[in-house]
């Protein structure tokens, strides 16, 4: 903020800015904002505590497993969370098949302490240090190049809209690119980051839509040597002796895993689910660097303050790096959905939509095999006409999905970006794809987004304040002006993407022609000076003024 009041006083040049910003985040690096994470072979002591600590009552006694493989069978971990007060135990599995301990303490909000330990790989500490570097310089150079288009901006005229939105629009296309190259050479986490914001058509700006679109799918794939020794690292045996063929170039990859076409020893068509090598470590380690560059963000900005849903999806991200996890969560979403395909067709609770299915005794933590359903994307438009979807029919039946899951079920998959959305060529039904984000609603607040939606179909301002106080937005309703704000905003009328670009090209259009119509008259500002001369009989008269 400093920085950017001393360039606004013209004490120091922009050019010399994101220099400075890179020097700070190094610094930041350097001082402490690098931090290794915690791993269950890194066991952090207990607190002392004043009475001695009961002993911990596991819900079920410990994994008698003698080998990693059965221990991968009977389940990947337990956790003990009811230990002496102020501490939390978990107890996990080391990727040589015996347990071991990690304490922290109770209460603990940040990102780490919220991860439960995995085997997170053997990332070396100098390339997490790198990386960590590469983060912060990323995030600098976003932050002070916006800061200097609002400087920019600031200096033009206050009716000079068109000015304003070209300069937007070229930051916009600019630092999206940048961010795109960044997300795919950094990978994980990011990538990750990428495919949500390219989701979000609601409020970022359709360059980003258009370049970190390609987060979805479209990533550098891993060498096939090192995903072979993945997959026969994790079942334990040659690759032939479970797969008549493989595909070596991968038919999808995204920033935790990529995806493979193969054929079983019985000719079942399949694909196989390969986490990328040490993506755990770093996950953790991006998770860490987010928190940080969302609370500098913070202090830096008050009023642009996305900590908390950074904190909220942070705690959810590391599950994807079990794919037993995600094996068990597809069963249950697809267990729920199933009995909605079987109602009458003129039901509004009717629905028809398709699910890989996981293989028995081939899914590990890092590799998962499931059954291959050709399909393409959903916003493939020129692909769904080619087969003869119905589009009308796919989105109500996607729609359908997700309101069941969310508001009848409790549990539905939080990562519905068309990268995870698929029609089938064969039965033209929705196919959806990848749980291993997934999001579990109480009775409280799965009840409170009901009765938002039925209040804000019935105009229910008083409704609505109290369904958003239920899922957690807190709102003043002692204050009745502001509350009729907010719903005046919630309750405007919107219009499609298409059409709003429409209107705004017609507007920067008309300005376009006022400002040269302005050029063309006598005079050109607010207030311009003027001498009128006169000349009255036998006398001389000068007047000034002002138009």
């Amino acid at each position: 903020r400093g920085l950017c009041d001393c360039v606004r006083r013209r004490k120091v040049s922009s050019r010399v800015v994101l220099p400075l910003l890179l020097a700070l985040s190094l610094g930041a690096v350097v001082l402490g904002g690098f931090a290794p994470p915690r791993t269950p072979q890194h066991r952090v002591p207990p607190h002392p505590a004043a009475t001695p600590r009961p002993p911990l009552q596991s819900p079920r006694p410990a994994m008698p497993s003698a080998t990693r493989a059965q221990a991968k069978a009977d389940g990947r971990a337990e956790v003990h969370a009811e230990g002496a007060k102020g501490q939390e135990e978990r107890t996990v599995l080391r990727a040589d098949g015996t347990t071991g301990t990690y304490v922290r303490p109770k209460g603990d909000t940040s990102i780490v302490a919220k991860v439960a330990p995995k085997e997170m790989g053997n990332a070396s500490r100098l390339g997490l240090f790198v990386r960590s570097v590469r983060v912060f310089y990323s995030a600098a150079r976003l932050f002070g190049d916006y800061k200097l288009v609002t400087y920019r901006q600031d200096r033009l005229h206050e009716d000079d809209e068109d000015g304003r939105n070209e300069i937007w629009d070229h930051a916009h296309e600019r630092n999206s690119r940048f961010l795109y190259s960044k997300f795919v050479g950094l990978e994980g986490l990011w990538v990750k980051l990428g495919q949500y914001l390219s989701s979000r058509a609601d409020f970022m700006p359709q360059p980003f839509i258009h370049h970190l679109g390609k987060c979805q799918d479209s990533i550098p794939s891993r060498p096939w040597g090192d995903v072979k020794a993945q997959i026969e690292r994790e079942f334990g045996k040659p690759l032939d002796e479970v797969f008549r063929s493989v595909g070596e170039e991968p038919i999808a990859c995204a920033s935790i895993a990529q995806v493979h076409r193969a054929v079983l020893a019985d000719g079942t068509d399949v694909v196989i689910k390969v986490q990328h090598d040490n993506v755990g470590q770093r996950l953790l380690q991006d998770l860490k660097n987010l928190e940080t560059i969302g609370n500098t963000v913070r202090r830096l900005e008050p009023d642009f303050d996305m900590s908390p849903a950074i904190r909220e999806w942070a705690g959810e991200v590391p599950n994807e790096l079990d794919f037993v996890v995600e094996g068990k969560s597809l069963a249950r979403v697809e267990r729920n959905l199933r009995p909605n395909s079987g109602l009458d067709e003129q039901d509004p609770r009717w629905f028809d939509v398709t699910f890989p299915r996981v293989v028995p005794g081939l899914i590990t933590a890092k590799v998962m095999v499931m059954t291959f359903i050709d399909g393409v994307k959903v916003d493939d438009l020129k692909a769904l006409d080619a087969i003869g979807a119905d589009r009308d029919e796919v989105i109500r039946a996607v729609t359908r999905a997700y309101a069941q899951q969310i508001f009848v079920d409790g549990f539905y998959s939080a990562d519905p970006h068309p990268g995870n959305i698929m029609v089938s060529r064969h039965t033209r039904k929705p196919v959806l794809l990848d749980f291993g984000l997934t999001k579990e609603l109480s009775e409280g607040v799965r009840m409170s987004f009901s009765r938002l939606l039925v209040a804000a179909a019935e105009k229910d301002v008083q409704g609505v304040l109290e369904s958003l106080d239920g899922v957690g937005l807190r709102l003043r309703t002692d204050v009745p002006f502001d509350g009729a704000l907010l719903m005046q905003y919630f309750f405007r009328d919107a219009k499609p993407r298409e059409e709003a670009m429409k209107e705004r090209e017609e507007r920067v259009e008309n300005n376009r022609r006022r400002a040269a119509d302005a050029r063309k008259s006598v005079y050109v500002g607010d207030y311009v000076d003027v001498t009128l001369r006169g000349r009255l009989v036998g006398m001389r008269s000068t007047k000034k003024g002002q138009v």
